[in-house]
């Protein structure tokens, strides 16, 4: 027996598809595209898709894999206006009043098959143009386009705003390298002239050497040559003797003034202070750091709330607070030596007192939190490590330091601890 699959499946089938293949719809049946023309704007299965190459084979022909470009064309089978925003294939034909969204066959089937109103637009749509809202509307389009036209021109100025600060900030950066040059050239100039005072003092110091040597040396030479011209008159030979003996003695007290100095030689060693300036310039990463100076924190949320237990003697003093990673806020009351739980509500589930005066808290890791204790009328300076489960505050452990403690915080594994005049930073095991 022979069955005719278009008259008796095709045409009855209830399926729904995203895009359904242009040629088949309009022949009343219903299958699936597998492809689609952007030189035609439609949609077609494989059997169409076999004939339309065919016959145009120079046409663009998209398949499933770029199925994504399919609804970013323009002009398709579905209009703009219609299509569905989940299934750009389909056009929008029911309202769903539960949701109040506009919907296509696939979106009911889908998402709002539980749903208890849903109208089909021509109903829905009836006397539209007599409704006050839909005679607003141009307004509220006009209104909307300035609002956007205003934000759009805001933020281009704002955008060239952003680039005049960057000529400005270059600017400075530029003024301050020149300051940076200036001071370096000055430190070389007063460097150079100090260096050159030094040459110029020990050369005349050796100039003077050099010429009583040379001085001495034709002296004594002359005495010499004299002497040897006396050798017949004893009167002359003993002058001459004379004026060596003392011209060898002066000679004598020069060379022993002059041997024994040190020979100069000049070196040059980095100021110490400029060498660590150095030093600290090189570890820099910037010469300064770029702010959004138009950055305004805004107050969004103020809430008073009531931190007070029954049990409480004293008027509460929160001297510390930390979020815990759950929401959570643990407050510490001074007043009371109380550490105070409060849920995201913040509403207060849980309390934990210690032995005197808490001072500051701050979360570690996890549910895991620290708090600083200190009293030195009782000589007590400790860190308390609790723990939070299931709302609940519990002591593990604590720590004795030998000195204040004020506040604490922590940062990369490692605590950072404040007296009253110096900062000590531990790990969790106090060292």
């Amino acid at each position: 027996m022979a069955f005719n699959f278009d008259s008796s499946l095709h045409k009855a089938s209830d399926l729904i598809h995203e895009f359904t293949c242009s040629p088949c719809e309009e022949d009343g049946l219903n299958f699936e595209a597998q492809n689609f023309c952007l030189d035609c704007s439609k949609y077609y299965c494989s059997r169409c898709e076999s004939k339309h190459g065919g016959l145009f084979k120079r046409h663009k022909v998209l398949d499933r894999k770029d199925v994504k470009k399919w609804a970013a064309v323009s002009g398709t089978v579905v209009g703009d206006v219609e299509r569905c925003e989940h299934h750009p294939g389909k056009k929008v034909e029911l309202f769903c009043g539960d949701h109040q969204k506009l919907c296509c066959h696939i979106c009911v089937s889908v998402v709002h098959r539980q749903c208890s109103v849903i109208q089909h637009i021509p109903d829905v749509a009836r006397g539209i143009y007599d409704k006050p809202e839909y005679k607003r509307l141009e307004k509220q389009i006009a209104d909307i386009q300035s609002q956007i036209k205003k934000l759009q021109e805001s933020r281009e100025k704002n955008q060239q705003c952003i680039r005049d600060s960057r000529a400005q900030i270059l600017l400075e950066i530029r003024a301050l390298r020149r300051k940076f040059d200036q001071a370096l050239d000055q430190l070389e100039q007063n460097t150079i002239k100090e260096l050159d005072v030094m040459v110029a003092t020990f050369e005349e110091q050796k100039k003077k050497i050099i010429e009583q040597s040379a001085q001495l040396t034709k002296d004594i030479k002359s005495l010499a040559d004299s002497m040897a011209k006396t050798k017949t008159n004893n009167s002359l030979a003993y002058v001459g003797y004379s004026r060596c003996q003392k011209l060898i003695t002066e000679t004598k007290a020069f060379l022993e003034d002059n041997t024994n100095k040190q020979e100069v030689e000049l070196a040059f060693v980095l100021n110490t202070g400029l060498n660590d300036l150095i030093t600290s310039i090189i570890s820099l990463k910037w010469i300064g750091v770029i702010t959004n100076s138009s950055h305004v924190f805004k107050i969004e949320n103020v809430k008073q709330l009531n931190a007070a237990l029954r049990i409480d003697k004293k008027i509460s003093n929160i001297s510390g607070i930390c979020e815990l990673l759950s929401g959570e806020l643990v407050l510490v009351d001074n007043n009371n030596c109380r550490l105070k739980l409060l849920n995201q509500s913040y509403q207060i589930v849980d309390h934990c007192d210690v032995p005197t005066n808490p001072l500051d808290v701050c979360h570690i890791a996890g549910n895991e939190l620290v708090v600083a204790v200190n009293s030195d009328k009782k000589n007590r300076h400790e860190v308390r490590f609790f723990n939070v489960m299931n709302s609940k505050l519990q002591q593990t452990r604590e720590l004795s330091f030998n000195h204040t403690i004020r506040q604490i915080a922590h940062y990369s594994g490692r605590m950072y601890i404040t007296s009253d005049t110096a900062l000590y930073s531990y790990d969790k095991a106090r060292q």
